[in-house]
This record gives C-alpha cells, sequence and structure tokens, in this order.
C-alpha cells in the first residue's frame, strides 16, 4: 500500500527542493537501503528485477562484456568500459567503489520499451521496492486479462509490455483495485493517452537530445523531471544525466564529497564537473 499522509504534487516539483531540506522530495522514492559487499549500485525501482553483473576489474584493459558467452541481457552499453576508465582517472576516490560493486547493473543489458518504462516510474514513486513491486504485479496482471495481445515482446519483471490502448479501455477505479492511487492511475491514463495519439514514439524519443526530451516528457500532466532522468538513465541508457532532486543522489554526494549538509542543485552541477559526459554512472555509485 502506498504511504499515508497529504497527497503529493505532481513529480514536475520534483528538483525545487530548498538547500538542506530535509523532507522527501515528491514524486521521489525512498533511498536505496544499505548494500553489502558484492552488490551492484542499483536504484529501488530496478532493485527487484535486477541481479548483480559480475564485477570489473581494476585493470583498465580489462573490458566488460567481451566474453563470447554474455548473453543480450548482460551485454554492455558500448560506452560503459569507456566510461569506467574516465570516472577511475578524473575521481580517485570513484575506484575504490567500482571494485567494490562492479558496473553499474542497470548499464547492462538492451534499452527498454518507453511506455511500458514511464508507467512502471509512476507507479514506483513514493514507495518502497517490494510494495511498488507487488502493485505492480497486480496491474500488469489486470492489463493481461484486459487484453490478449501478444506482441512477443517480454519485459524483465513481468512478462508483459504494456501498451497504451488496452489501459485506456480500464476506468480510474478498476486501476484504483490493484493499490494504485487515484492520482497515478491519473496519470498512467494520461502517457497512455498521449502515446496513443503517435506524438511520441520509440524511435522519436531515440533521436531526441536531453534538452529536447525532457521538455516533450514533462508536458504530460504527472510526469515530471525526476521521472524523465530516471527514464533517460534506466530505459534509455543516456551517459551523462545528474538527477539533481534525487535524495538518494543527493545523500551519495554528501557521503562521498565529505559535505556538512545536502548539496543543492547549483553545488552538484560543479561537483559533479569531472565526471561530464559519463555523470549518469557516477550517481549510480552515489545510491
Amino acid at each position: 500500500m502506498e504511504r499515508r499522509g497529504r497527497k503529493p504534487k505532481a513529480d514536475r516539483d520534483d528538483a525545487t527542493a530548498k538547500t538542506g531540506n530535509k523532507r522527501k522530495t515528491p514524486g521521489q522514492p525512498k533511498a536505496a537501503a544499505t548494500r553489502t559487499s558484492g552488490d551492484s549500485p542499483l536504484h529501488p525501482y530496478f532493485s527487484d528485477i535486477e541481479a548483480p553483473p559480475p564485477k570489473v576489474s581494476r585493470d583498465s584493459q580489462t573490458q566488460v562484456g567481451d566474453s563470447a558467452s554474455d548473453s543480450d541481457t548482460k551485454r554492455p552499453v558500448p560506452f560503459l568500459n569507456e566510461a569506467l576508465v574516465q570516472l577511475r582517472q578524473r575521481d580517485p576516490a570513484m575506484g575504490p567503489l567500482i571494485d567494490r560493486h562492479g558496473p553499474p547493473a542497470c548499464f547492462l543489458g538492451p534499452s527498454g520499451d518507453p511506455f511500458h518504462a514511464l508507467c512502471r516510474t509512476i507507479v514506483y514513486q513514493q514507495l518502497a521496492g517490494k510494495a511498488a513491486a507487488t502493485i505492480f504485479g497486480r496491474f500488469t496482471d489486470l492489463y493481461i486479462k484486459t487484453t490478449s495481445e501478444a506482441d512477443g515482446k517480454v519485459d524483465i519483471g513481468t512478462g508483459v509490455t504494456l501498451t497504451p490502448e488496452p489501459l485506456l479501455s480500464l476506468s480510474i477505479e478498476e486501476l484504483r483495485s490493484v493499490g494504485l492511487s487515484n492520482q497515478k492511475a491519473n496519470y498512467i491514463q494520461n502517457v497512455a493517452r498521449y502515446f496513443s495519439t503517435g506524438q511520441v514514439t520509440a524511435s522519436s524519443i531515440a533521436e531526441m537530445n536531453d534538452e529536447t526530451l525532457i521538455k516533450e516528457l514533462t508536458s504530460i500532466k504527472g510526469v515530471g523531471l525526476w521521472t524523465v532522468q530516471m527514464f533517460m538513465m534506466f530505459t534509455l541508457k543516456r551517459a551523462n544525466v545528474l538527477p539533481v532532486g534525487d535524495l538518494g543522489v543527493r545523500k551519495g554526494f554528501m557521503k562521498h564529497f565529505k559535505l556538512k549538509a545536502l548539496p543543492n542543485a547549483r553545488e552538484m552541477e560543479t561537483l559533479a564537473g569531472p565526471w561530464d559526459p559519463f555523470r549518469s554512472l557516477a550517481c549510480c555509485y552515489m545510491w
């Protein structure tokens, strides 16, 4: 079940929290739980569906994913090896994190389906991983009952890839019956309506630069900056995203850079300068 308390604002306000404010930002899940040695850096969004990847060698010449036995589900993005080498060189404190956790799991495997991923991110807003996974499982069960469509696509966590039209046939009450709030049910239908018109497609999203994509998707009510940034990192696997409104990342910055308080957006931009153009991967280690 979702947390009790005041109803959250739309997550387009995610990155507007005041400096040092310790209250959790609307539209944002809890920070990841403490990981044991050997775990891969994961955002809570993926904590229930990703297995830790293999370790990456300290030797910059050792390449991740070169083995002929690597499956497509674990094949790294093309820039992963270069990114890990550059992060080690530009930020010496990043080396021990890479050695301990290995490459970020979210940068292994193919990109996901955009519509499915946005719906999943909305479900996961403000929820702990297990609770969100339970609700998302019920949500996909409802979807399966609503349609007999089988397009061959498979999502690693559910075995089905959501499409807009069947979701638009569901009422808000039906969506709420699986544990979604009224607000999230409306947000998901807003996304479904937007995609059903053909205004955006998987191919058009792939062609947009980061700035254009943020502007496009945040025009959908219920899809805010944090949601798009998570989508860009975990689904599109874009290399240089810096989610300055994510509480987990801010806490990671505070620990990594030995700060006395949570950094604000401007401070994070400055501190993350050496990580450019691989800030997405560095932020995975902040979680």
